[in-house]
């Protein structure tokens, strides 16, 4: 990482390195180098959305919600033709929304996430665990923690989320 921050320091212009210190930090788990090493790569390459992910990612590894949702709101303008990247900056929207307690919108961008990748089980787990804890839409948290979990047979984290939506049922 060390070596990727020197060639940076010296030539700013290439993209490919930044990406790759990005990658770094997040292997590490260094979410602070993380949010400041995509911060610097949003403002020197816009119009890319990995950066934008990145600063999303780690604002909400540091519970910094706010400074997450004001990398990634921007962002999505620039992932229009990715699918798969604002579907991922929407189920990132959702979580960091739900955490501010901003329910409408966090509701939104996670049924905009599952619109662009219905079968994304990760995203069906978490809308459907962030329904259950507010008591809101049962029915709806159940069927998206039940499909998670035909999707990914034996997976705890999945299994559990059902358990929960199911207990808040009565069932």
């Amino acid at each position: 990482r060390e070596q990727y921050r020197i060639a940076v320091s010296q030539d700013s212009s290439s993209y490919v390195v930044w990406q790759k210190l990005m990658d770094m930090d997040n292997q590490l788990e260094d979410y602070s180098s993380l949010a400041n090493t995509s911060k610097q790569v949003m403002g020197l390459f816009p119009d890319n959305t990995y950066p934008y992910v990145m600063n999303g990612f780690a604002n909400i590894e540091l519970k910094k919600y706010n400074e997450a949702l004001n990398s990634l709101r921007p962002g999505i303008a620039y992932a229009t033709d990715d699918t798969a990247t604002l579907s991922e900056m929407y189920s990132l929207i959702g979580e960091a929304s739900n955490d501010v307690k901003e329910y409408a919108a966090s509701d939104s961008a996670y049924e905009a996430a599952i619109k662009l990748n219905p079968d994304n089980m990760e995203v069906l787990n978490n809308y459907s665990y962030y329904l259950s804890l507010r008591d809101t839409n049962l029915d709806k948290a159940a069927a998206m923690s039940k499909k998670s979990n035909d999707l990914s047979p034996n997976n705890y984290t999945y299994e559990d989320t059902y358990a929960w939506v199911l207990f808040k049922l009565g069932k």
